[in-house]
């Protein structure tokens, strides 16, 4: 209690405070707190006994993957060593090229317009991974979504069912090829992430945002939950009732 007192009438460790937080750029802030998401997801799926894979849009430098990986190390035997034994693949989708922009479904952005401002060397983030290959079976897809997921390489991947879906698409297009080639796997409590969720200004009706909109009205038997936010447009969703597909749907 002497120690909260302090602290509140000393008016220099608040300003000091205030000032350290600010100087951390908001893109880290963003990233700490997604990392936290990643890891509630599994510690969530771990205490429901949610099994399957593990799905990336949006690999980028590696480092959302690296934090799934380690939060299903760490989260999934917290309770009762019950889950110890169970198997997660790790699966990441990219173009390693930057983002590319369809004006017909996708509008202008000040950082999703610049097609390179995303890019990374492929062969940086594979090498950045190889450590964690050797406890871990991680699967990268390389390629604009719009043709790697209708293709062998993501379809012979034999995805069952996804227990975590993590969505840094920036772009409503993008978007709109990760629900679409995901959804046949999700589940009760496949836990959906969404980095970009209110990017647009908030628009309803673009980006991330504005695909998931559309998706929900096409499968209206589709229902979920809130299950948090974090970052400064990130969002959490967990699966209450999977949308229905026809077994073509999947091919």
């Amino acid at each position: 209690m002497k120690l909260l007192n302090f602290l509140e009438k000393n008016y220099f460790l608040q300003d000091l405070i205030v000032w350290l937080i600010n100087r951390v750029p908001a893109p880290i802030h963003h990233n700490i707190e997604k990392i936290k998401a990643i890891r509630r997801a599994f510690a969530y799926t771990g205490q429901e006994g949610i099994k399957g894979d593990y799905l990336e849009f949006g690999v980028f430098q590696g480092t959302s993957l690296i934090a799934a990986i380690n939060a299903f190390r760490y989260q999934n035997d917290c309770y009762g060593g019950k889950n110890i034994g169970d198997k997660c693949r790790f699966i990441g989708c990219d173009s390693f090229e930057g983002l590319r922009r369809e004006p017909e479904y996708d509008k202008s952005h000040p950082v999703f317009d610049d097609q390179m401002q995303l890019a990374v060397p492929y062969d940086m983030v594979v090498k950045r991974l190889r450590k964690y290959q050797k406890s871990n079976e991680i699967k990268i897809v390389k390629g604009y979504y719009c043709d790697t997921l209708p293709g062998p390489e993501f379809q012979n991947l034999g995805i069952k069912k996804l227990r975590v879906v993590f969505f840094d698409c920036d772009l409503k297009s993008s978007t709109q090829d990760a629900l679409k080639y995901s959804a046949p796997y999700w589940q009760e409590g496949t836990v959906l992430i969404f980095d970009d969720f209110f990017a647009y200004k908030g628009n309803l009706n673009d980006g991330e945002h504005g695909a998931f909109k559309e998706f929900c009205e096409k499968h209206p038997e589709f229902t979920y939950r809130h299950f948090g936010y974090y970052g400064f447009d990130g969002v959490l969703f967990v699966v209450v009732t999977p949308p229905v597909f026809k077994s073509e749907q999947k091919e």
